[in-house]
């Protein structure tokens, strides 16, 4: 899967963070056409009006974000050796397009920690920066003009549309095994190339617009399957906060990395003579 995990938090780590609106009256969806190579249209891709309402509060709640915060867990599970790994960490999101996850690797018991343990992220709206504690690097990527370019977290923290998920995904609701659970259940499977090399399946589950509810449309829980079918994601995130306090831009600058660690760049090349990074700063200094 592209980015290292961070494109696996996709819809539900990017969710709005402000949602007091109302569900939606379900209403049928507007025609939306896909062009295929040699510009022929397709049949427009439709959902059923229900889960179009959904889509259409997630989209307006989205639209007035400020900050969202949450404490997440997650888990790899390699089905074909049935081994898995679990991870904690923090992700932040600043509107309109800045985010910042750093996850922690939990070791066996007595293991020695060396520091090393982690994967983060940080995007400041412009340039999005990967860091693994194991490997010594930081990965250095430009968001371009049409969105984060094979980020699909950051393709949806720049505003992607109810009528643009449905172009993008194959959406459907699905019924809870309990009738009186509350939560929304949505499958997402892909439909462009580049989405269905990174996943296969996707299933979220997301906080219900109950009256007196200003998490609706959070994240509550996200599974990703690869799309070879033998790996499989699941995000947790137990207690999604709606604009917290303590969150600004200045969290979302790249950070300098350690002496030895190595600074490569993709999507565009790399600078010639070695530059650094446009907005790699720092870090400040030690007391």
């Amino acid at each position: 899967m592209r980015r290292a995990g961070f494109a696996l938090a996709s819809i539900l780590a990017a969710a709005p963070a402000v949602a007091q609106q109302p569900p939606q009256p379900p209403v049928p969806p507007p025609p939306v056409v896909a062009q295929p190579p040699g510009g022929q249209p397709q049949p427009a891709p439709v959902v059923d009006a229900a889960t179009f309402a959904h889509l259409k509060g997630w989209e307006k709640a989205m639209a007035g974000m400020k900050t969202f915060a949450v404490k997440a867990g997650m888990t790899k599970k390699d089905l074909a050796t049935a081994r898995s790994e679990k991870f904690n960490g923090d992700i932040w999101c600043m509107a309109p397009n800045m985010t910042r996850l750093r996850l922690e690797k939990e070791l066996p018991p007595n293991a020695p920690a060396t520091g090393e343990e982690f994967t983060a992220f940080i995007c400041n709206g412009t340039v999005v920066y990967h860091y693994d504690g194991a490997a010594k690097t930081v990965t250095v990527a430009k968001v371009g003009p049409q969105g984060a370019g094979n980020n699909l977290l950051l393709d949806i923290m720049s505003g992607m549309t109810a009528e643009n998920a449905v172009a993008r995904f194959e959406i459907k609701a699905l019924q809870p095994k309990d009738p009186k659970d509350p939560y929304i259940y949505l499958e997402l499977k892909p439909r462009t190339r580049e989405d269905k090399g990174e996943f296969s399946t996707m299933q979220l589950i997301l906080i219900p617009p109950l009256p007196g509810e200003a998490r609706a449309y959070l994240p509550r829980f996200v599974k990703v399957t690869t799309p070879d079918g033998q790996k499989v994601e699941e995000w947790d995130f137990p207690d999604p906060k709606v604009n917290p306090k303590g969150i600004e831009q200045k969290h979302f600058q790249g950070v300098k990395p350690p002496d030895g660690w190595k600074v490569q760049q993709v999507d565009p090349p790399a600078a010639p003579g070695g530059a650094r990074p446009a907005g790699l700063v720092a870090p400040p200094p030690k007391k």
